[in-house]
């Protein structure tokens, strides 16, 4: 499984893990070096796909924009993350499913 990247750029904005656990994650936001936000996310496991005729490998990818504010949230403070980071271990989606 190809792990979340450590450090990453989507639009203007530069992202850098500054946490993780098996479940969770916590990225620094940065516009133009400058800290922005925090955003600590339950990380999401792709199978293998095939996507219009392209093969992608299996994956742990960020929530998609339509999941935001369930499995993905921006903070102002490293500590607001770190709480939004446990909720998200402990809550149902963070748990194992058999």
């Amino acid at each position: 499984m190809q792990p979340l990247p450590e450090t990453f750029t989507r639009g203007d904005y530069h992202y850098r893990m500054v946490e993780r656990t098996d479940k969770t994650a916590i990225f620094e936001q940065l516009f133009e070096g400058t800290h922005v936000a925090f955003e600590a996310i339950l990380i999401k496991k792709e199978k293998e796909r095939n996507i219009m005729g392209k093969k992608y490998p299996p994956a742990e990818v960020f929530p998609s924009t339509e999941k935001w504010g369930t499995y993905g949230f921006t903070t102002h403070t490293l500590e607001n993350a770190r709480a939004r980071a446990a909720q998200l271990e402990g809550s149902k989606f963070g748990q194992n499913k058999k």
